[in-house]
């Protein structure tokens, strides 16, 4: 092989390894590591939001919509904190409807889930808020999912807006999974079943991005 080659094949065997080793800490990074890294990106925001009346607001979707809570939505200053924000214009009430708003979770390879934890405010004509629905208001729903549905009955028909925020706390708590394993064990003429049992806890932690999907129903 010619040294020119050598010098090849060796920048190449560099650059695999190069990208190897990102991918191997990226796959490393832990639930509360890559919040941390988000949060640090949200106080770094160039525009952020004040004022309800200066955000975008989207009609609320007649059917079931997902929403990506990431960089490419508006930044809003909420309890001395930033967070991404999500408007939604309500529909002229014409009878009672239900909104459903599931926030959805990410598992790392530490064993930990990042879950996106909605708060929902709703707003009058004049932006002022009439309801909030804090992260303690979510129901849960399986190991990775966080639920809240919104009510619009006839005493809330002043309501006019929909805010949809990340949870800006630094919230998280323990949820252990218990699992049954059997083997069957043969034990001369006869075959014996062998059952073991394990449990396995995580940290679940409330992260401002994510995965929301919300749905509303006559």
């Amino acid at each position: 092989m010619k040294v020119r080659e050598v010098i090849a094949v060796g920048f190449i065997l560099l650059a695999v390894l190069f990208i190897s080793g990102c991918a191997s800490t990226a796959l490393k990074k832990g639930a509360a590591d890559s919040i941390a890294q988000t949060r640090h990106d949200l106080k770094q925001a160039q525009k952020v939001y004040a004022n309800f009346s200066g955000l975008p607001f989207a009609l609320l979707p007649s059917k079931k919509t997902n929403i990506e809570f990431n960089n490419s939505l508006p930044v809003y200053r909420l309890d001395q904190h930033n967070t991404y924000v999500k408007g939604f214009q309500l529909p002229a009430f014409i009878q009672p409807y239900r909104i459903i708003i599931k926030g959805s979770g990410r598992g790392f390879a530490d064993g930990n889930v990042a879950m996106f934890a909605p708060v929902i405010y709703t707003l009058d004509a004049h932006y002022q808020v009439l309801r909030v629905f804090k992260a303690d208001d979510l129901v849960r729903r399986g190991a990775t999912t966080l639920e809240r549905t919104v009510f619009i009955n006839p005493s809330n028909r002043a309501e006019q807006y929909l805010l949809i925020f990340g949870e800006t706390g630094d919230l998280s708590f323990e949820s252990s999974t218990a699992s049954i394993t059997t083997a069957i064990v043969p034990a001369g003429p006869v075959i014996v079943p062998w059952h073991s049992a394990s449990q396995k806890t995580s940290r679940i932690y409330y992260a401002p991005t994510g995965r929301v999907e919300i749905e509303a129903i006559p």
